[in-house]
């Protein structure tokens, strides 16, 4: 089994965090979490636990002997580089972060690979490392859903056409909504509806305008199944051409076939929505994700539920696929 949404803190970038001016780190909580904060709102971005898979890849490797996993698809959890307001610094940042997971991939490359994030508030710099990462046997880009709460269907035509042109993977994954001084810090909202709505907007855009439509070589996976994609396709379908107001219109003849050319992870714990995610997409656009290591006992609950989950709604042939078979032949397209 290949899972292609898991997490990880470099060393490096923890070293290069407690430096920063927007960001800090507190001390452990009662949890044992060091909880990140944005320095000039006090939000909690995220955290990370010393002596779990959150910071220890022997413990990635431990658990994913214990479950099955054959490999894992690393990238870092949100804050985003947009929090960094000097794009140089962003860069320095996103260098750290991409040479700290290709070293931690070096521990062991046949079970291990990784996802680089980029200096996206700055697209030459973004094209740079881009290219850099080339260089690390890095085999694709974890993209945050926005960028400095802009969305990437205007400005971002030649970081798409690179990656396309590279056969790099492009993996969506949310970061703090723009709807985020609305939702705030109550109940969790944010995490729970924000994120995976992010992804849905963020999505969206990029099929409406075209922009998907333009880079048919682009190799998209879709965080959480593509939050609302999947539920609302039949809105999409009979309103989508139902213009009210003087927005942008839809540019694509059918949103709906460029949606169902992009693949969709499994981080969502829940039967029916991998049932309805499969009816939508087919079983050949479902790639297995998890977002170890966050969750309950660090992280093994995203798998004792993803397998429980994919266990229940799948045949063999389909497990075969959505669990491996289809993420060879995306990286192999």
């Amino acid at each position: 089994m290949w899972d292609v949404h898991c997490h990880i803190f470099p060393r490096r970038y923890i070293k290069e965090l407690s430096s920063l001016h927007e960001i800090g780190i507190s001390p452990p909580d009662s949890l044992g979490r060091n909880i990140l904060y944005d320095k000039e709102t006090k939000q909690t971005l995220t955290y990370f636990i010393e002596g779990t898979p959150h910071v220890d890849v022997n413990k990635h490797l431990e658990d994913m002997r214990e479950f099955g996993i054959e490999k894992q698809f690393l990238s870092v959890s949100p804050p985003h580089l947009d929090k960094i307001k000097e794009p140089r610094r962003a860069l320095q940042l996103s260098q750290a972060i991409n040479d700290g997971l290709s070293e931690i991939v070096d521990v062991d490359r046949e079970h291990l690979s990784a996802l680089a994030t980029l200096p996206t508030t700055d697209l030459s710099l973004a094209m740079d490392e881009l290219r850099r990462i080339i260089k690390l046997g890095l085999p694709g880009v974890a993209l945050p859903s926005n960028t400095a709460k802009r969305f990437y269907d205007e400005g971002y035509d030649d970081l798409f056409k690179e990656i396309s042109s590279k056969g790099l993977l492009l993996f969506i994954h949310p970061t703090e909504p723009v709807v985020w001084d609305r939702l705030g810090e109550d109940y969790n909202l944010a995490l729970l509806y924000g994120w995976p709505f992010d992804t849905t907007l963020s999505v969206a855009r990029l099929v409406f305008s075209g922009t998907i439509a333009r880079y048919p070589g682009l190799k998209v996976v879709v965080s959480h199944g593509g939050g609302m994609i999947p539920f609302f396709a039949g809105r999409v379908k009979l309103l989508g051409k139902d213009m009210r107001g003087k927005g942008k219109v839809i540019a694509v003849e059918d949103p709906l076939a460029d949606f169902k050319r992009l693949y969709y992870d499994t981080a969502f714990f829940n039967v029916p929505s991998l049932k309805l995610l499969l009816e939508f997409v087919g079983e050949d656009h479902v790639v297995m994700g998890t977002d170890y290591p966050f969750g309950q006992r660090a992280g093994r609950a995203c798998y004792e539920e993803t397998l429980q989950m994919i266990n229940r709604a799948l045949t063999c042939e389909q497990r075969e696929k959505v669990c491996k078979l289809n993420m060879t032949k995306l990286l192999h397209r």
